[in-house]
């Protein structure tokens, strides 16, 4: 692996023969051009191209049997799933999933709008993109496993109403993130925002949090909640019963001045 790794080069052209191309080849390289003869029958993943940040095209041989090509992206022979690529580029409209490790290790990504063509985001789509800060999904009807797992400078994540399900482990140990907002009828797994320093999800009346642990529903907020175009935000939060979620412990209150609004009762 990492054979052109950070290399100066302008174009790669992969003689007919070569049947793999694997992890971090062109990691970081300066590449502008890349062609992929018939002979490759497997990509092993994202990471090929990881942070190729100059990368302008890519050109899968039409005989290739596997994979195709649009733009700066590999795609799937039906050219319907991006299985590596250059994320500044815009991804193109006749692609509807961002496949398995597709963007895994980009260290250059800082911000990410996800389309509304795009139906899915599939396992570790981008994890590990240490430098992302912010994710926008319009589209992405599911998101995968470990999605944005590892995004260790995640600030902020927006969910539009296009969303139907976030998977186990989507945001993990994702830990700057101070508040999400969720859609209405979006499906969660049991540990969807999984992390030991989550702050606060608000989530509409009436969304199913089954699947969820009691002792994990603390930092879940109930707010009314309404819609600025397809994204959700929190008009108004629910009063709780602090009682329900959490143990107040002896004489913590003792000594302290406590402001009050009423009558003086």
């Amino acid at each position: 692996n990492k054979a052109f790794y950070a290399a100066r080069i302008q174009e790669a052209y992969i003689e007919n023969g070569v049947e793999e191309i694997i992890s971090e080849a062109f990691l970081g390289s300066h590449i502008k051009k890349i062609t992929i003869p018939e002979s490759v029958t497997k990509i092993e993943d994202g990471s090929v191209i990881t942070s190729c940040v100059y990368l302008e095209e890519v050109v899968v041989s039409p005989e290739n049997k596997n994979y195709s090509s649009l733009g700066a992206y590999i795609l799937t022979k039906d050219g319907k799933t991006i299985i590596a690529g250059n994320i500044f580029k815009p991804i193109p409209q006749s692609v509807s999933e961002i496949g398995t490790k597709a963007f895994i290790w980009n260290r250059d990504i800082v911000e990410v709008v996800i389309p509304e063509n795009i139906t899915k985001i599939g396992e570790s789509a981008f994890y590990g993109c240490t430098k992302l800060k912010q994710v926008v999904i319009d589209g992405a009807g599911t998101i995968g496993d470990s999605a944005f797992s590892s995004c260790d400078s995640l600030t902020s994540i927006f969910f539009s109403k296009n969303i139907d399900k976030i998977s186990d482990y989507s945001i993990l140990y994702s830990c700057n993130i101070a508040a999400i907002t969720l859609p209405d009828n979006v499906t969660l797994g049991a540990d969807s925002f999984y992390t030991s320093i989550w702050k606060t999800i608000y989530y509409p009346e009436g969304l199913d949090l089954s699947a969820i642990e009691d002792t994990k529903r603390r930092s879940y907020i109930q707010s009314k909640i309404e819609y600025d175009g397809n994204f959700p935000y929190v008009k108004q939060v629910q009063p709780i019963d602090i009682t329900e979620h959490y143990s107040v412990g002896d004489k913590v209150f003792e000594k302290k001045r406590c402001e009050y609004d009423g009558d003086g009762s």
